[in-house]
């Protein structure tokens, strides 16, 4: 699954110059991949090991089934709406981590909140 979004322009260069660095992590598995175009930068975030379900096993529990139905993502058909959110959480998590790195507020960030 991915999720796509752009960027506005101002922090194209930004994120073009962290994005050799921070690419591909093969730890956990996926790829961010971020270009410039007409329109700023264009990110995508690939999750091709991401394993779902929405039906079956622990999806008819309580809990489990209402937050699935709560997202759409309970029953047949609806795995693909369910990638999409997470690649779309994974994709805004990086992309706020770039911007932090870009700004020099990420170190600054964790040392006071924690």
């Amino acid at each position: 699954a991915s999720a796509q979004f752009i960027l506005e322009p101002a922090k194209a260069e930004e994120i073009q110059k962290y994005q050799q660095r921070i690419s591909f992590e093969p730890n956990s598995v996926s790829a961010l991949q971020e270009s410039r175009n007409e329109d700023g930068v264009y990110a995508c975030m690939v999750l091709p090991s991401l394993v779902l379900g929405s039906i079956g096993g622990g999806t008819s529990l309580a809990t489990q089934k209402e937050c699935l139905q709560l997202m759409g993502c309970h029953g047949m058909n609806s795995v693909a709406r369910l990638g999409e959110i997470i690649a779309g959480f994974a994709l805004g998590l990086d992309l706020s981590t770039l911007g932090a790195i870009s700004n020099g507020t990420f170190a600054a960030s964790h040392e006071k909140l924690g």
